[in-house]
């Protein structure tokens, strides 16, 4: 854990009047709730008892060293993000971020575009193994995926979305690897809603999809709108595009397809699950009603449609 937090967490813990000051500041900008969120779970129950300071704020009384460390971290922060957009992964900013600030004990960059690149791995062990290697660190993988963990559980990230207005096949996708990555549980009638019991968020088959229809990105809370699934079967899966956000169903109900060959879906024998399309019972391919998909899925719909098969829209509650 950085040094630097860890002496700015334990002033905050000893001191009233600079823990009303330095937490009003730290959770008025970006750099500052990174703080928070890299912070031990003990650290984060403590602040969350003391509830909020009930004093104002006066940014010219901050201590100006720290002052001065918050304007750099906030840059730096923002870097990594504008690298990982650059190259095609803002969806792994909050992760890259937060290994940053929780283990570099240099807050400093040489080369944030090296970084970055990192995050190509989709393996975290793997990411993690990289960045002790190259960096000369010693971040403990079952240490830091508890902490990320449970920073993703507390939100959704806004990352994760490339069109936060609409609802489409590619955050679609998202939205079902990310419940898969930050470890959502099974949960009858829930479509990713925090379970105040295990901290996690939780889905049922059909709420895994649903949810994703039913968040607002922008209001950050799940509408009571569409309370069923509605799906149109397409065919076979030797006739399925290899699309992002497409759906499938067989023995395991619903799933997402993701890319790669890959399905993620929610099932009470061990929670949000990714396989692989040919390993369970999944026998034919759909859409769902309430997504958009790319033109090139609607046309092969109709050919298939065209070749006999005039399956219509299906719903599931």
């Amino acid at each position: 854990m950085n040094k630097y937090i860890a002496q700015l967490l334990l002033k905050l813990l000893a001191d009233k009047e600079s823990r009303n000051r330095i937490l009003t500041a730290v959770l008025s900008i970006a750099a500052g709730l990174l703080f928070l969120m890299a912070a031990p779970v003990i650290v984060l129950s403590s602040m969350k008892e003391m509830g909020a300071p009930s004093i104002s704020f006066d940014e010219t009384k901050l201590p100006s060293e720290i002052s001065d460390r918050l304007d750099e971290t906030e840059a730096e922060i923002k870097a990594i993000e504008d690298a990982l957009t650059v190259i095609g992964l803002r969806e792994q900013t909050v992760k890259a971020q937060l290994i940053y600030m929780s283990y570099f004990d240099e807050l400093h960059l040489t080369n944030v575009n090296v970084y970055a690149n990192m995050f190509t791995h989709t393996d975290d062990r793997a990411l993690i193994d990289n960045i002790n290697s190259y960096y000369d660190l010693d971040i403990d993988y079952d240490e830091f995926i508890g902490m990320y963990t449970l920073v993703m559980n507390r939100t959704i990230s806004e990352y994760i979305f490339a069109d936060a207005e609409g609802k489409n096949s590619v955050d679609l996708a998202a939205w079902a690897v990310n419940a898969y990555d930050t470890h959502w549980e099974f949960r009858e009638d829930r479509c990713g809603e925090i379970d105040e019991g295990s901290h996690l968020r939780c889905a049922d088959n059909i709420g895994l999809i649903m949810g994703y229809i039913r968040y607002d990105p922008q209001e950050k809370q799940f509408s009571s709108d569409n309370d069923s699934l509605y799906y149109t079967p397409a065919g076979s899966l030797d006739s399925m595009p290899d699309i992002k956000g497409i759906g499938v169903h067989g023995d395991s109900g619903f799933g997402v397809y993701t890319g790669g060959g890959d399905v993620v879906f929610s099932s009470a024998m061990g929670g949000i699950q990714r396989q692989n399309i040919t390993d369970g019972g999944w026998n034919e391919w759909c859409i769902y009603d309430a997504i958009s998909y790319p033109q090139e899925v609607y046309d092969i719909i109709e050919d298939i449609r065209n070749g006999g098969n005039n399956d219509e829209s299906e719903t599931e509650e």
